[in-house]
């Protein structure tokens, strides 16, 4: 250890530099049983499990496993490198390793590490290198299985998902995926799952998926990850290319996530109910920012903040069954006319049964508001919102068979062409809502303030 002696601090005394001296060797030995003396496990070295010792260890880790949960103990892999090849987890088991430094290598074309049917497992602080070997289920596959519980995993380049949960329950958390040619994390038919506090970045066509094979509740949290760099390789519109997609899953929360460099959304919620989607950050999204769509019922969106994207909140598809959303207290800037699947260049669209509220949307390349499509409007209210730099300040349905809508005391300023126009489908059908409003009985357009 080098010291520096300045005047402003003087130089260390004997004293001191003994106390250092003697504290030096304790931190770097702590540094090396960290995992072992946190958790009490047992060593997998003393059961004859070394790193590097060549060939596939898959059997020699799980007998060690089998050991360790007869004792009732976590086993603990010391820094190195284990190659294996579906390493199957036993009911209870308890697998930790050092942070950084324990390596599990994909030895064979499945899964790396397994399990079905069990409860109460752990597996943290470990990695796990898939070379692009290990299939296209995921690096971890977890099937049927209770109070999981993975924490700190290191994932990467796996030729389909990093982690895969099927049927389980349990948590997700502080796990870095990077690379996976599929989803980061692929939670499928779980049960108020927490994924939290992981990183997911450079998957090829999503960050991670909440998915029900049909529509149930699902009571998952998604909070305070962090995702980048999704893209769609698998094609589609929509499927792909998502840092968070939900589907057909109710009772989801998505919260203070920040995201930014995807294909498509940031958050897309898709057949479900009961979603609530709030403080997250965002940027830089080629589709709808925020995407609640096909046959939903019941939405919060609340407190976000969008930069960048084609679209920014879109609650819609009333056609399809989609109704019942709460926008309120977003922010969202710089939307512009995207290439795929349709132009938009909307700030935020609702059809039916929606409060737009205390939202504020400067610089959207179409409409600040965008309030129905042709019929499907139904008892939308948008009150006030703070719209600038528009085309259109807020759009709003007078086609043929388009309910009740309110549009009260908004401020919409620097409207381009219109700061409330009527329209029919793609047609502009009243340039001037404002001074029009007799001609249309389903709507009320009042104190608003048109700068």
């Amino acid at each position: 250890m080098a010291f520096m002696f300045t005047r402003e601090f003087g130089r260390p005394s004997r004293r001191s530099l003994l106390l250092l001296a003697g504290t030096a060797p304790f931190a770097v030995a702590s540094a090396g049983s960290t995992g072992r003396a946190a958790t009490g496990a047992l060593d997998a070295a003393e059961l004859g499990v070394l790193p590097g010792a060549g060939g596939d260890q898959t059997s020699e880790i799980a007998a060690a496993l089998r050991e360790t949960v007869a004792r009732q103990r976590p086993l603990f892999l010391g820094p190195g490198r284990y190659v294996v090849s579906g390493l199957d987890l036993p009911d209870r088991a308890r697998l930790v390793g050092v942070p950084g430094a324990t390596r599990l290598t994909a030895g064979g074309t499945g899964p790396v590490v397994t399990a079905s049917g069990s409860a109460g497992l752990s597996l943290q602080d470990v990695a796990i290198e898939g070379l692009r070997l290990a299939g296209e289920e995921g690096l971890v596959l977890f099937t049927a299985c209770e109070d999981v519980a993975i924490e700190g995993l290191e994932l990467t380049d796996s030729d389909g998902n990093g982690i895969k949960l099927v049927g389980c329950s349990g948590r997700v958390t502080g796990c870095s995926v990077v690379g996976a040619a599929d989803a980061g994390i692929f939670a499928l038919d779980g049960s108020d799952l927490a994924i939290a506090d992981n990183r997911v970045s450079d998957c090829g066509n999503n960050g991670i998926l909440v998915w029900q094979s049909e529509a149930r509740e699902d009571g998952a949290t998604v909070a305070r990850n962090r995702i980048s760099g999704i893209r769609a390789d698998g094609g589609g519109t929509g499927q792909n290319g998502n840092a968070i997609n939900v589907f057909r899953a109710g009772g989801v929360g998505v919260v203070d996530n920040v995201i930014s460099g995807c294909a498509f959304s940031a958050v897309r919620h898709n057949a479900g109910a009961d979603i609530v989607v709030a403080r997250n950050r965002c940027r830089d999204l080629g589709e709808v920012a925020l995407y609640v769509e096909f046959g939903f019922e019941g939405a919060i969106v609340s407190d976000n903040l969008v930069h960048g994207a084609a679209h920014g909140i879109s609650a819609t598809n009333f056609a399809d069954g989609g109704r019942m959303a709460v926008i309120s207290g977003n922010l969202i800037r710089d939307i512009v006319i995207g290439g795929f699947p349709e132009d938009r260049g909307v700030g935020i669209g609702v059809e039916a049964d929606a409060a737009v509220t205390g939202n504020v949307v400067d610089g959207a390349a179409f409409a600040g508001l965008s309030l129905g499509w042709g019929p499907h409007l139904r008892n939308v209210a948008a009150t006030g919102n703070v719209i600038r730099r528009a085309r259109y300040g807020i759009a709003v349905s007078v086609a043929d068979g388009a309910g009740a809508a309110a549009i009260t005391g908004n401020v919409i300023a620097e409207a381009q062409e219109a700061a409330i126009a009527g329209f029919a489908w793609h047609d502009l059908v009243e340039p001037d809502l404002a001074a029009a409003t007799g001609d249309h009985p389903h709507l009320t357009i009042s104190a608003n303030d048109l700068r």
